[in-house]
């Protein structure tokens, strides 16, 4: 068994209380461990030496224990005695020869009323300037218990799994100390208030719960406990993100502590950050301090210039993990990404702290600023010389191009990392399994996007079959998982196999709301993505109460996001408005779709200001929903001006940029034609149609796989409008020509066009007298028979 020895020195004395909760502590810490990993603890506590005659034998047998000891604990009040300054004197030397123990040093928060001796200041500065040791304070001894604990997985146990969760420090699942009494948390302010306010609303959401449990409520009443409950938990779960991010700060500062890399402004940072003043640690930190400073030293010293650019790497990153946890600073993202900025030329000039820029870059991805994180990432793959570095890299360059449209470039990418990865796991696969299931649910992701083939649907099911054999309770593998059945149904869903679909969406969801209960901040977004995903399933199966339902979901989260940080989810706010508009429009229901319509332009019309028309394509998306919209309600003129307004942002886009944008003004105009057609505007229906087809017989020359369902959907337009105006010799020309498009097109995907072909064959055998378009038509809803439209058919004409 493995023992651990903590050495709690000679001034525990001061602290009689303190003393035996610390001991009961460490020893049922250790009561837990010894059976779970065969690891004991072993505290080893001193008497009043200071106050005892002719003790110097009993005292070198402490120093002798401190010689043993992995952890060191120096606990100070009013006194810092003789006998525990000696003991100090030994643990230094011995840390100092052999790399332990580990000493930590920590001074109790005088009281008023309370007077420290003279000694007390001065071991301070001696401390602070002689032996660059930091120390910290407390007012409550589980501030020292936390540390404790910190210490021990950093230093001895790094599998210890310790996090907070409902204002408790859990480890490996159990509850060890509440957080209410450690200091950094007890002086929060942010943190206060939130616990007040939401002491305030469970009064009242406790008092209107009376009232609903025994159902003599009102409607008045009813919604007022609706809206507590909802304030309630909305309350505990901000509680809970910024307990995580004060836990993270006093992580970092042990780890950082912990491997002797400490400044002195993070010393003096994290003692204010303990105290609950974050202005001040900013202040410490000043940006405009650390560069000047560390201009200043590198003119003077360029022989100690790597030892500086740490330093000011580090400080930097110190500010912005502090950053991450002050939810009500609205200048966070902003400043956040400044420093990024100012340390990113230090990281690649000098070939130092490159995690630090893998960080960087990640964090650009997750604020939607994927050309900017590109070049970053490209040279940090340079810089890397270990394939782990590299592979993960790669892989995170194939995301890169592959958001930003470069299909060549994310495949290279991509299948660089895998044949890294690949190898890498046949020496460890317990270590590199995981990433290698990423990578081919990357890859398969990306191949989907170009082609429904049995390779995207080999790599989506490899990543599965990896992680399944995983242990699910590490959040990691539960991510990666959630995330692979994700990608999975989308494939499923491109075949147009709902069954399947819905399958891999709910697996993937309900991984996604366990882990979203424990850490919302970090999983919700990826939750929401998934309720939208299933809600498109029941759209396309007419469900309407459940698309709803899911959309709503979905919102919920996104609007709370959006609030906190609208750079990076008001795009996806105003894309789930589009969904909603969609949604509603398609079950008929325009009232319901005005809100999201109005909100989703407003958003576009922000978002394309503001970041110089990044956004304009979802604005002419939302000008479009609003223009089908207005066209329900026979609202013809507003309907019209709409479509034009959509038009006009597809026709800018397509003359700055046309090989990406060409048909998406293709698209536009074949919208505004059917909205002609609607409203028996059949002269202004066909000249749109005929602006579409010259756009897609343009795109078809270059790119005949791409955009041959595009000449598909132009030809049953035309087939359509002929037939309603009984043109039915002109409609009879497009008829082959529509079948060709969509046969070829039903590969690619059979969710659309199978149905439309369905649907088609039965309209011609109704315009051509021709009844074997009846046989055609059941032998392919028959493919596809999960689709609502193919069943209803395939019931009609089994009955016919």
């Amino acid at each position: 068994m493995k023992k651990i020895n903590i050495f709690i020195a000679s001034s525990i004395v001061e602290f009689a209380t303190e003393r035996m909760q610390i001991e009961l502590f460490i020893r049922n810490v250790s009561d837990k461990f010894e059976d779970r990993y065969n690891v004991k603890l072993q505290p080893i506590l001193c008497e009043n030496l200071d106050d005892v005659y002719s003790v110097a034998r009993k005292q070198e047998e402490y120093n002798g224990k401190i010689r043993e000891s992995e952890f060191c604990f120096f606990i100070f009040f009013t006194k810092a005695g003789k006998y525990t300054r000696e003991e100090f004197d030994v643990a230094r030397k011995q840390f100092e020869e052999t790399g332990k123990p580990k000493i930590y040093t920590y001074f109790k928060v005088i009281e008023e009323g309370v007077t420290a001796e003279q000694s007390v200041r001065d071991f301070m500065d001696e401390l602070d300037h002689t032996f660059g040791h930091y120390y910290g304070s407390f007012s409550h001894i589980d501030t020292l218990k936390l540390r404790i604990l910190l210490s021990l997985k950093l230093q001895e146990m790094d599998f210890l799994e310790i996090k907070t969760e409902g204002g408790k420090c859990i480890v490996d699942g159990r509850e060890v100390l509440k957080l209410d009494n450690v200091s950094e948390f007890a002086n929060n302010r942010d943190l206060a208030e939130l616990q007040r306010e939401l002491a305030a609303v469970e009064a009242e959401y406790y008092d209107l719960r009376v009232k609903y449990d025994k159902g003599d409520c009102t409607d008045e009443i009813y919604r007022k406990y609706c809206a507590a409950a909802s304030k309630r938990q909305n309350l505990i779960d901000e509680i809970d993100d910024l307990q995580r991010a004060i836990f993270n700060v006093s992580l970092r500062m042990v780890n950082d502590d912990v491997h002797g890399e400490i400044s002195d402004k993070q010393k003096k940072a994290y003692r204010l950050f303990e105290t609950g003043d974050h202005e001040g640690a900013l202040s410490i930190l000043n940006s405009e301090d650390i560069d000047n400073e560390f201009l200043r030293r590198r003119q003077r010293r360029l022989e100690e210039d790597i030892a500086d650019c740490k330093k000011y790497i580090k400080e930097h990153k110190t500010a912005i993990d502090i950053l991450q946890t002050m939810k009500k600073y609205d200048g966070r993202f902003a400043e956040i990404e400044e420093r990024y900025e100012k340390i990113a030329p230090v990281i690649f000039e000098m070939n130092l702290e490159l995690d630090t820029a893998y960080a960087y870059v990640k964090y650009l991805i997750d604020q939607n600023k994927d050309s900017k994180s590109l070049p970053i990432a490209e040279q940090l793959l340079e810089l890397y010389e270990d394939d782990v570095d590299k592979a993960k890299v790669l892989n995170l360059l194939g995301v890169i191009c592959d958001n930003l449209h470069q299909r060549k470039e994310a495949e290279n990418f991509y299948l660089k990392s895998i044949e890294i990865r690949e190898r890498l796991v046949i020496d460890n696969p317990n270590e590199f399994s995981l990433v290698l299931a990423i990578s081919y649910d990357n890859f398969g992701t990306f191949i989907t996007k170009k082609n429904i083939d049995n390779d995207a649907k080999m790599y989506l099911l490899k990543a599965i079959e990896i992680c399944e054999k995983l242990d699910i309770s590490d959040p990691n593998v539960a991510y990666t998982l959630a995330i692979c059945y994700d990608n999975t149904g989308h494939f499923y869903e491109q075949l147009g196999k709902f069954s399947e679909e819905k399958k891999f969406y709910l697996k993937a969801i309900k991984i996604f709301e366990m882990l979203a209960t424990d850490n919302p901040d970090k999983y919700n977004n990826d939750l929401a993505i998934s309720y939208t995903n299933m809600a498109r399933i029941c759209t396309i199966l007419k469900l309407y109460d459940a698309t709803i339902e899911l959309l709503s979901k979905a919102n919920h989260i996104i609007e709370k996001l959006a609030k906190d940080n609208p750079d990076r989810y008001l795009p996806r706010l105003a894309g789930i408005y589009n969904d909603f508009a969609n949604a509603h429009i398609q079950f008929n229901r325009p009232d319901k779709a005005e809100f999201f319509c109005i909100n989703a332009i407003k958003i576009h019309e922000e978002l394309s200001k503001k970041f110089h028309n990044k956004y304009d394509l979802g604005l002419a998306i939302a000008y479009n929903n609003a223009g089908m919209f207005h066209s329900l309600r026979n609202e013809v003129k507003e309907a019209e001006e709409m479509y034009f307004n959509s038009i006009k942002i597809r026709k800018q886009l397509a003359l700055d940029s046309p090989d990406k944008f060409t048909s998406y003004l293709a698209k536009g105009y074949l919208c505004v034609g059917a909205f002609y057609v609607i409203h028996k505007d059949y002269t202004n229906a066909e000249k749109f149609y005929f602006w579409a087809l010259r756009l897609y017989e343009q795109l078809y020359k270059v790119n005949p796989d791409k955009f041959n369902s595009s000449l598909g959907d132009c030809y049953i337009s035309f087939w359509y409008l002929y037939k309603k105006q009984g043109k039915e010799t002109t409609a009879k020309l497009f008829t082959h020509k529509v079948i060709n498009a969509y046969e070829k097109s039903i590969k690619n995907n059979p969710t659309l066009y199978i149905p439309t072909l369905v649907t088609f064959y039965l309209d011609c055998a109704g315009l051509e007298d021709d009844e074997t378009y009846f046989d055609k038509a059941l032998e392919l809803a028959k493919e596809y028979p999960d689709h609502p439209i193919c069943r209803q058919i395939i019931e009609a004409l089994t009955k016919k």
